[in-house]
């Protein structure tokens, strides 16, 4: 008995300190169409978790002639998407720029989810064969800077993250068969994104 109220004390003060720690949710703009729900959580001074829910869509459309009509109109279908990417960075420098906080941070981590992608060109006639939304899996390599202001509890971000992984999606443009090829738009990533905490 007095074994398992130690194991439960430990633990709980486990969970207490974890809480104490430095944590901040926002939200995070990068490449993709959409914006992604963005949540930190610091493990040591050096050491922050990053999780960011993300929000995707892809929009198509093509030409349809309707029965009896000799006139096309455009047929437009949304196809939403959603990612999910964690991450575990560790700061390498806080430069002593300005009042406030500045940390240099890169990571590593996964990334999942139904994204867009379009990628895997026929080697013969140049035509790509994926397109549209399908399963994503992959890496991110994550590079940052972020500015925490003295007095406000707010943190403001940058960085890069491509991604390296494989997306699944339809043979473009017959729409039913599915292929798997390189997640191309991961590669997006090298584009820096902008995010903003609130820290508590």
């Amino acid at each position: 008995m007095k074994k398992i109220i130690l194991v439960l004390a430990i633990l709980a003060a486990g969970g207490v300190a974890a809480l104490a720690q430095p944590r901040g949710i926002g939200l995070r703009k990068g490449w993709s169409n959409a914006f992604e729900i963005s949540y930190q959580h610091s493990i040591t001074d050096k050491i922050f978790l990053q999780a960011d829910l993300g929000f995707d869509y892809y929009i198509s459309s093509r030409m349809v002639y309707k029965q009896g009509s000799l006139i096309p109109t455009a047929e437009v279908k949304f196809h939403p998407g959603a990612t999910l990417t964690t991450t575990a960075n560790m700061v390498l420098f806080e430069p002593q720029w300005t009042a406030g906080t500045w940390q240099i941070y890169a990571g590593t981590g996964i990334s999942l989810g139904w994204a867009e992608d379009r990628g895997s060109k026929c080697e013969t006639c140049g035509e790509i064969h994926r397109q549209g939304m399908g399963f994503m899996f992959s890496f991110p390599l994550t590079g940052g800077l972020s500015y925490q202001f003295l007095k406000v509890p707010i943190r403001l971000a940058t960085e890069i993250r491509p991604q390296i992984g494989f997306h699944t999606s339809k043979f473009y443009p017959d729409g039913e068969t599915w292929l798997i090829g390189f997640y191309d738009y991961g590669l997006w990533g090298l584009v820096p994104s902008v995010a903003v905490y609130y820290t508590f």
